[in-house]
């Protein structure tokens, strides 16, 4: 798909998040924004690096509650889960 440059210039400024909120409100529900790449490939990932960390202890928490331990000291952990969520990380090799 070709785009011309003013319409390139706009999206540029925009993030695929506002560009889905933009397409939900217009009823496409079910479209993804597909081959998204930064455009300065030197820039720092700013997301996601964080968001699959906490995914991840995310997954631990709920692997825990699940087995009938409480959210307290958990969620936020304290230094008893934390280094608990250590070793559960090394052991599933994540």
């Amino acid at each position: 798909m070709t785009f011309s440059e003013d319409s390139r210039q706009k999206l540029k400024s925009v993030s695929t998040a506002t560009l889905t909120s933009v397409l939900l409100k217009h009823g496409l529900r079910n479209v993804s924004i597909r081959n998204v790449h930064k455009i300065n490939k030197g820039a720092p990932r700013l997301v996601g690096a964080g968001t699959f960390e906490q995914t991840v202890f995310e997954d631990f928490a709920e692997e825990r509650v699940r087995a009938g331990e409480g959210i307290f000291g958990l969620y936020p952990p304290e230094a008893e889960a934390e280094q608990a969520f250590r070793e559960w990380r090394s052991k599933k090799g994540r």
